[in-house]
């Protein structure tokens, strides 16, 4: 009985002293400062309250606001608004289908990036659609299911192919 005390005893001194400098480590790696870089307005954004961001496959940053979009390089924002193509300066979700080709979702419809500027596809009159609420990418490129509201306040789910619409009825 007595032997196997002195063997805990042993087992807890050894565990103890090789656990001393794994605490040590954690204050090591804290006093690390990662490099941090908060930009405003002032750098260019259109607005300080962004939607989200995303980044393309050729490293670029989108950063969509109610104010525009904007595409960081790393060193400059570019900003794209309605009169640059965008269907409304409200941005809301951004895609990169597989195609490499970027699409914005803003209420007034969907955007494609042509590596210059946007193109806008609003809905038609026919369909009734009041706003986009938000789209999800199809796997073919240019290809989404969109949600709107139409005038009465009802959803409808909506189907868009590089341009055209179709809605599903219920």
């Amino acid at each position: 009985m007595r032997g196997c005390t002195a063997i805990t005893h042993r087992r807890i001194t050894r565990i103890c002293l090789w656990s001393i400098p794994l605490l040590f480590l954690g204050v090591v790696t804290s006093a690390q400062t990662l490099p941090f870089r908060e930009y405003t307005m002032d750098d260019g954004l259109p607005q300080s309250e962004t939607m989200g961001a995303m980044q393309d496959s050729r490293g670029y940053l989108w950063i969509p606001t109610r104010n525009g979009l904007a595409r960081f390089d790393g060193i400059t924002f570019d900003t794209y608004y309605r009169n640059d193509g965008l269907p409304s300066n409200i941005v809301t979700q951004l895609v990169e289908d597989k195609a490499g080709t970027i699409w914005a979702f803003t209420p007034n419809g969907p955007a494609r990036f042509d590596g210059n500027k946007f193109h806008g596809y609003p809905p038609p009159d026919t369909l009734l659609i009041k706003q986009i609420n938000f789209g999800c990418t199809l796997p073919d490129p240019g290809k989404f299911l969109l949600m709107g509201k139409i005038m009465e306040g009802q959803p409808r789910i909506l189907y868009f192919d590089n341009g055209r619409y179709r809605a599903f009825e219920d």
